[in-house]
């Protein structure tokens, strides 16, 4: 499943390993304390993504935009290369 567009929805708490969800629209998505091991969210808008506590160990956000995205307490160990600041 990639390129697919999930708006306001409340995934907190959820097991998403290994999805691919590359290309997608996440807007005002919920996805607190999930576990996200493995997702690969490349090339994906994730603004005003909720990522407090979720587990982002080895997901590819290459190219993703994460603007608005709270990231406080989120683990990103062993995550791809590719997270770069977004010029305003």
């Amino acid at each position: 499943m990639s390129d697919v567009d999930l708006v306001s929805l409340d995934l907190s708490d959820q097991s998403l390993v290994g999805m691919n969800l590359s290309g997608s629209v996440l807007h005002g998505v919920d996805l607190s304390d999930s576990d996200l091991r493995g997702i690969d969210l490349s090339d994906s808008d994730l603004w005003d993504v909720d990522l407090f506590g979720a587990d982002l160990t080895g997901a590819n956000l290459t190219g993703a935009d994460l603007r608005d995205t709270d990231l406080p307490d989120a683990d990103l160990r062993r995550r791809s290369e590719g997270l770069r600041p977004v010029r305003r």
